[in-house]
């Protein structure tokens, strides 16, 4: 069979694997964000993000088992996201519309997967 050596590096991936992807998200979408210049692309972006999230989501949590891990990917990803919108637009406003799309349209995504709107 398997043998699980204990080496510290394995264990920690195997657990710390959130916090690793929230950074790589983090980093991935400041890039994004920052490369952004026009507010409704910002909006649009962030819309097809949160629509993929929805997806994303739904079949994870449809299969089965912890999302939770996912939450803390998916807070990385927004807060990155967010960062780069609020150094380019330099407003709080389009910032909180940002996570407001970011949110309202993962709703939406996991609504329409659940009710077979989309399959």
């Amino acid at each position: 069979g398997m043998k699980i050596r204990n080496s510290k590096k394995g264990l920690t991936f195997l657990y710390d694997w959130p916090q690793i992807f929230a950074i790589l998200f983090f980093m991935l979408t400041l890039a994004v964000s920052l490369s952004i210049q026009s507010r409704n692309f910002s909006y649009v972006v962030i819309s097809l993000i949160g629509f993929l999230t929805g997806r994303f989501m739904y079949e994870k949590s449809s299969h089965g088992g912890s999302i939770f891990p996912y939450y803390i990917v998916l807070l990385g990803g927004i807060l990155g996201y967010m960062a780069g919108t609020l150094y380019v637009f330099k407003s709080i406003y389009n910032t909180s519309l940002v996570f407001v799309i970011f949110v309202v349209t993962i709703k939406v995504s996991a609504f329409a997967h659940k009710n077979g709107y989309i399959a």
